[in-house]
């Protein structure tokens, strides 16, 4: 017997099975005990039932059947979502009514959907592993998903044969793909269709935080990428995918959240997108890239015209500025321009009238040569320097004392590339020798120098040394008992030097 219920009543490699109830006819099969009573009736133990809550017969916890009058039998159950979104030709819009078990809406829907789903079964390979189905509830899809936005949402656990399912997976996809690619949709005979885009229960985009009209893209487990359909803009690219606006249609004018136009400027809504315009006294000083508009400043400029000829007005965040027009040169930084008759209030000339040179407002060294010419000027270093930027000359002259290098390195010339480069001195580091050394560097140096001293004055240790010895105090192999001899031996760490008595002189 336990041999059929693995092979699902299969009998040896064929085609033939076995009845469902073949244990029935077991002879060694114990006579069935009568029933328990229960709610005014008696549960009919034959068919494996038990009183549950002390008013109702069926199965036991574990175990379901196909209807009241087969038997229990022991099962695996899965929960799946499925996404209805019509009935016949009439499209579901999720209210309160399908949410409540005790309204006649929700009885009606769940009746129908258990019994669709009982008639998809033996359509597919699970026919003799399906037992029976059961609705939990009816959900409105956004609760699940936001962009779900109409129809209504299934949880509806699926029972199965006890170790009839291989791949558990296989109890939702084969009851949608019988659906949606063999019965057009329709879940079996019920009225009640699925969406055409079922969502996947096993996908990462099944929940997801995309825009309702968003598109979510599945990059495998537990990840997702959320997109806006055609036809949409993103609000906030940075964050795609969740701000979804559509192009045409939509007037972003109405909330200040959907438009970038600053709050000292008017939203003009457009048949696409919109645009801003600045309030009187306000100027357009948006960044290159904004939308203009976005940003608006005071206008300083209409205010009043205080600036002099050959000048623009340009209005910063807190104030104006006059800036030389295109093809003159700001000379407001010179510090001889009244030496050379220029006017106090004359801020730029035309470029091929100025002589930079004189005036002082060239980026040449400060030892360079400055040579004017009639549109800009020429920089060049002077003998006994070098040029340390050939590409910009008489910008970096260094001069072949090392200047250059702040006196703490030797000027290095380049011949292929003509550059300049500092070797500083010991120490010193940076690319111009200006970083000076650090007091570790210092403080090793004095150290060493100690070092050096006393080894310079301490005794050579290949110079004999005579120190005296007793038999008290030396050494077993340096003194015998009684001896009174000098031994000169060289000094070890520690040894004390000592000049020894000269010899006794005989009696």
């Amino acid at each position: 017997m336990d041999s059929l219920q693995r092979s699902n009543g299969a009998i040896g490699g064929g085609s033939l099975r076995v009845s469902a109830d073949v244990d029935l006819l077991d002879p060694c099969r114990q006579p069935t005990p009568p029933g328990e009573s229960c709610g005014g009736r008696v549960c009919n133990s034959e068919l494996g039932e038990v009183c549950v809550a002390d008013s109702l017969c069926g199965c036991p916890h574990g175990e379901k059947r196909a209807s009241p009058k087969d038997v229990c039998r022991p099962v695996e159950s899965w929960t799946v979502p499925l996404w209805v979104i019509r009935r016949d030709q009439h499209n579901l819009v999720y209210n309160q009514s399908f949410g409540n078990p005790l309204n006649e809406v929700n009885r009606e829907y769940v009746r129908r959907f258990e019994s669709g789903v009982g008639q998809c079964y033996p359509h597919t390979a699970l026919r003799d592993a399906f037992v029976s189905a059961e609705v939990n509830e009816i959900l409105d899809p956004m609760v699940v998903n936001a962009s779900w936005d109409t129809g209504i949402l299934f949880n509806c656990t699926m029972h199965f044969r006890k170790g009839a399912v291989r791949i558990p997976t296989d109890a939702y996809y084969q009851l949608v793909r019988y659906i949606v690619d063999r019965n057009q949709y329709q879940v079996g005979r019920s009225g009640l269709y699925l969406n055409p885009y079922q969502p996947d229960p096993f996908k990462a985009c099944f929940r997801n935080t995309c825009h309702p009209k968003g598109v979510c893209v599945d990059l495998g487990p537990n990840a997702y990428r959320c997109e806006c359909a055609p036809g949409y803009r993103d609000k906030n690219p940075a964050d795609p995918g969740r701000k979804c606006l559509p192009d045409f249609g939509y007037n972003e004018c109405e909330r200040k959240e959907d438009n970038e136009c600053s709050e000292n400027a008017r939203c003009v809504d457009q048949e696409h997108l919109y645009k801003c315009e600045c309030n009187r006294g306000f100027s357009d000083a948006s960044p290159a890239g904004a939308i203009p508009g976005s940003v608006c400043v005071l206008d300083y400029c209409s205010d009043i015209d205080f600036c002099p000829s050959n000048t623009t007005c340009v209005n910063l965040e807190q104030q104006a500025q006059c800036k030389c027009r295109h093809g003159f040169v700001d000379i407001r930084k010179s510090e001889s321009r009244l030496a050379l008759g220029l006017d106090a209030d004359q801020y730029c000339l035309n470029i091929r009238d100025v002589d930079e040179c004189a005036l002082g407002i060239t980026n040449c060294s400060g030892v360079a040569d400055c040579t004017d010419k009639a549109i800009g000027y020429d920089c060049r270093c002077p003998d006994g320097y070098i040029d340390g930027n050939p590409a910009e000359p008489g910008r970096v002259c260094g001069a072949l004392l090392c200047d250059l290098c702040n006196s703490h390195g030797d000027c290095v010339h380049n011949a292929l590339t003509n550059n300049v480069t500092c070797v500083c001195s010991d120490g010193w580091s940076g690319e111009f020798c200006s970083v000076a050394p650090s007091n570790a560097s210092m403080i090793l140096l004095i150290i060493l120098a100690i070092l050096f001293l006393l080894l310079a004055l301490w005794p050579h240790p290949l110079l004999p040394v005579v120190f005296s010895t007793s038999a008290r105090s030396a050494p077993a192999w340096a003194a015998r008992e009684g001896s009174t001899k000098a031994s000169t031996v060289a000094p070890g760490p520690g040894t004390p030097c000592t000049k020894a008595p000269p010899p006794a002189r005989a009696a």
